[in-house]
């Protein structure tokens, strides 16, 4: 089923090839770059919208190439997010026991000064 070029009597095909599905990564992306990770959330919003880009111009291997890299930064990012988020909870809970008990942080400030 192809359209006809009346001028030229050529017959193209009007099919589109199929496209490959490649995960952009976009919404994960946007995700790190709001509660976790800010700076390596933005670099996975980079790789996400260039696996978009890629993939309007067809060329499907770059966008895998970037569909990779934009999934290694966000869960670089979530990872790194939630370290810092147990560092801080860990450091508030210190921080609180510490206050609560003022024998224990004389015994922390003596070794500290120490």
């Amino acid at each position: 089923m192809g359209v006809t070029d009346r001028q030229q009597g050529v017959e193209t095909s009007s099919k589109a090839l199929p496209m490959e599905v490649v995960p952009t990564h976009l919404f994960g992306a946007t995700v790190v770059s709001i509660l976790l990770c800010t700076p390596l959330g933005i670099v996975s919003l980079a790789y996400a919208e260039k696996v978009s880009q890629r993939l309007a111009v067809g060329d499907v291997a770059g966008a895998r190439v970037a569909s990779r890299k934009a999934g290694l930064w966000m869960w670089w990012g979530v990872w790194l997010g939630l370290l810092g988020y147990g560092a801080l909870v860990w450091g508030c809970v210190l921080a609180w026991r510490l206050l609560q008990s003022p024998e224990l942080l004389m015994e922390w400030l003596a070794y500290a000064v120490a």
